[in-house]
C-alpha cells in the first residue's frame, strides 16, 4: 500500500503548486497569450532543475518522448497538404505538454498532493459561480476568458471527484450540495453525457468509500426513488423545461434520437477522421488541421440523410481520439494509447492498495477516458495536468499528502 509522506514540501512550494492548481482548474486569466497556471508550472520546473539526477520512471518518460516525436513529425512531414501556420500554433502546446509528463512525475517528491486537491477545489468552485455569473462578469471583466459549456462539463468530469474527496474531508454538506450544483449546471448547460458521467462518478465515488450492505441497500433504494419519480408528469416537465436534449435522451423514442444533429454530427466527425486516416495513415494530416482539411464524407450511418444539407466544413472532430488519430497518425496516437492504457492498467491492478486518498484519480481518469470519446479536449492544459498527476499516482511510490 502507497502510504503517505509526511515532511513537508515548503510553504513557498505549497503556494506555488496550490495557485498553479487553482488556475488549471478555473483557467480564467492569461500572461502574454498563456495561462497562467502554465506559467506557474514552469516557475515549478524551473527552481526544481537543480534537484534533477536520473528519472524515476523511463516507461512513462519514453512514452512522453514517442508523444513529441509524433507531434513533431505530423508537423514537418512535407508529403501532406497542410496549413502549416496552423500546426505551429499549436506546436509549442504539445511540446509543453510531453515536457509535463516527462517531469511532473519525476518531482513527486518535490510535491504535497493535498495542496494540488486543495487547489483544484477551489479553482473548481469558482468556475462553477464564475459560470453561473458569466454575463455580469464579462461585463465587468472582460479579460476573463471561461471555457464553453463542453469545456466546462469536461472539467467537471475529470476534477469533479478529487472535489468530492477534498469537499467530503471538511464537511458531508459541502460535499453533497457541490454534487446536486453541478448536476444542475449541466442540466442548464444542456451537457448530457457530462451529466451522466458525473452521476456516475459520485455513485462509485460513495461505493468505494464505503461499501457495505447499509450503502448498497441506500443506493438502490434512492436509484428506485429516482426512476419512479423520472415516470411523473411534474419530472418530465421539469427535464423539458432545463434541457430539451436532456429530455429527449430520456423519453424519446428511437425515431427521435436518430434525428438528433447533435449526435448525428459526431458520427459524421468521426467518419471523416478516419477517412483522413485510411489516407494519412502514418502521420496524419498535421496538429490543428483537422477542421480546414476538405473531406467528401458519404454519411454512410443510419440518419446520416439528415445532414444531407448541412455544412460541416466548419466542424471540429468531436471526438478526441479522432482528433489524434487524424492529425497526427500512428505516431501520435500510438502514444497517446499507450499513455492512457499504461495509466489504468497500473491504477487498476493497484487498486486494493489505493487508499481513500488515490481512489478519486482513478474514477476521474475513467469519465476522462470515456469524454474524450465525445469531446475534443485533449488540447488542454488542464488535461494533460490531470494526465501528468494520474501518471504520478502509478509510480508505487511513497506520495506527501500532508494536510496543511
Amino acid at each position: 500500500m502507497m502510504k503517505a509522506v509526511h515532511n513537508r514540501t515548503g510553504p513557498k512550494n505549497d503556494k506555488l503548486l496550490f495557485w498553479t492548481a487553482f488556475f488549471m482548474a478555473f483557467p480564467a486569466f492569461t500572461f502574454l497569450g498563456q495561462q497562467i497556471a502554465s506559467v506557474l508550472l514552469l516557475i515549478f520546473f524551473y527552481n526544481k532543475l537543480g534537484n534533477f539526477s536520473g528519472y524515476s520512471n523511463i516507461k512513462i518518460a519514453s512514452i512522453g518522448l514517442f508523444f513529441l516525436f509524433g507531434s513533431i513529425v505530423s508537423v514537418i512531414d512535407s508529403n501532406v497538404e497542410k496549413d502549416l501556420d496552423l500546426s505551429l500554433k499549436v506546436l509549442p502546446n504539445y511540446i509543453y505538454w510531453s515536457t509535463m509528463l516527462i517531469f511532473l512525475p519525476h518531482y513527486f517528491s518535490k510535491i504535497n498532493f493535498y495542496v494540488i486537491y486543495k487547489g483544484i477545489t477551489y479553482g473548481i468552485l469558482s468556475l462553477v459561480l464564475a459560470n453561473f455569473l458569466n454575463e455580469p462578469l464579462k461585463s465587468l471583466l472582460p479579460f476573463l476568458r471561461f471555457p464553453d459549456n463542453n469545456g466546462l462539463a469536461f472539467m467537471l468530469i475529470i476534477f469533479s471527484p478529487i472535489v468530492f474527496f477534498y469537499l467530503e474531508q471538511q464537511r458531508k454538506i459541502y460535499f453533497y450540495g457541490y454534487t446536486l450544483v453541478i448536476l444542475i449546471a449541466m442540466l442548464l448547460f444542456e451537457r448530457r453525457a457530462g451529466f451522466i458521467i458525473v452521476a456516475t462518478e459520485f455513485v462509485l465515488f460513495i461505493l468505494i468509500s464505503r461499501l457495505n450492505t447499509r450503502t448498497v441497500f441506500t443506493f438502490l433504494l434512492v436509484t428506485f426513488g429516482i426512476f419512479i419519480s423520472s415516470q411523473t408528469e411534474f419530472f418530465e416537465n421539469f427535464i423539458l423545461s432545463k434541457s430539451e436534449r436532456i429530455h429527449a435522451f430520456m423519453y424519446e423514442n428511437e425515431e427521435s434520437k436518430l434525428l438528433d444533429q447533435s449526435a448525428l454530427t459526431r458520427k459524421a466527425m468521426v467518419e471523416k477522421g478516419l477517412i483522413i486516416f485510411s489516407e494519412h495513415p502514418l502521420t496524419g494530416i498535421g496538429l490543428n488541421n483537422f477542421i480546414d482539411y476538405d473531406v467528401n464524407v458519404p454519411l454512410a450511418f443510419e440518419g446520416g440523410e439528415v445532414l444531407a444539407n448541412k455544412d460541416l466544413s466548419n466542424k471540429s472532430a468531436h471526438n478526441s481520439y479522432i482528433a489524434i488519430l487524424s492529425g497526427g497518425g500512428l505516431l501520435l496516437f500510438v502514444p497517446f494509447m499507450l499513455l492512457l492504457l499504461y495509466i489504468i492498467s497500473k491504477l487498476s491492478l493497484n487498486l486494493k492498495n489505493l487508499d481513500d486518498f488515490q481512489r478519486p484519480i482513478i474514477l476521474s481518469f475513467v469519465g476522462m477516458i470515456v469524454h474524450l470519446f465525445y469531446i475534443s479536449s485533449i488540447v488542454n492544459v488542464f488535461t494533460w495536468f490531470f494526465i501528468s498527476i494520474a501518471a504520478t499516482f502509478t509510480l508505487g511510490k511513497r506520495l506527501n499528502y500532508k494536510r496543511v
